[in-house]
């Protein structure tokens, strides 16, 4: 199984909590791979977006894709890129989001189900892992929760 850690991240928060799942994965035996989505500007207000990296998703079976929250939605960028894939068809995906804010209310509930419909728009079945709130004292605990989660969803 090849597994690719798909993600955007602005302040790299999201990068950091997605490099800790790639570690924990590796550490398990898993193939793994990072990629990161980027743009040529990446200002968040930036209306005009032309991706710069475009991660090819042909040689993973399962994928997690990870955004940070904009506006109570995924970034922009994240949505650009899922919207630029021809199909996600027999891919297992799941996908968490990070968040400034404190409850899931305030963009990562919003965030997990565009991600969902994200997928599901490209015939791809999607779980959703968690909202990290990476200014929560309980971040790592959500780390660790979101880690593990991922590992059962994996193995399952």
């Amino acid at each position: 199984m090849t597994i690719g850690i798909i993600v955007y991240s602005y302040t790299n928060n999201t990068l950091t909590i997605a490099k800790q799942l790639e570690e924990v994965l590796i550490e398990k035996g898993f193939n793994v791979d990072l990629e990161s989505i980027k743009a040529f500007n990446e200002n968040p207000n930036n209306t005009n977006i032309v991706l710069s990296n475009l991660p090819n998703l042909k040689r993973y079976d399962t994928i997690i894709f990870a955004s940070c929250v904009r506006g109570f939605d995924c970034a922009p960028i994240f949505k650009t890129y899922m919207n630029t894939l021809k199909t996600l068809k027999e891919k297992r995906c799941a996908g968490f989001v990070s968040q400034y804010f404190p409850w899931d209310f305030l963009g990562g509930t919003q965030s997990l189900k565009r991600l969902n419909e994200l997928v599901e728009k490209k015939e791809g079945t999607f779980f959703p892992l968690k909202s990290i709130h990476v200014k929560s004292k309980q971040k790592d605990q959500q780390i660790s929760e979101l880690i593990a989660k991922c590992v059962d969803w994996i193995q399952s």
